[in-house]
């Protein structure tokens, strides 16, 4: 991911899918600024989701 603000690649920080969305955490080390981006539905709620629909 490359930051906003001045371009360069952000390192991932945290990965968290405890919610059933993946959200990352990455922060810039030349702004010094984190961002937190939802990557929609995490790959585990999906698969759950799909065996709950087939009982």
């Amino acid at each position: 991911m490359k930051c906003e603000t001045c371009g360069k690649q952000m390192r991932l920080d945290d990965k968290d899918t405890s919610s059933g969305r993946d959200m990352r955490t990455y922060y810039c080390e030349q702004c010094e600024k984190s961002c937190i981006v939802d990557n929609g539905i995490a790959l585990w709620q999906a698969l759950s989701d799909a065996r709950k629909f087939d009982e």
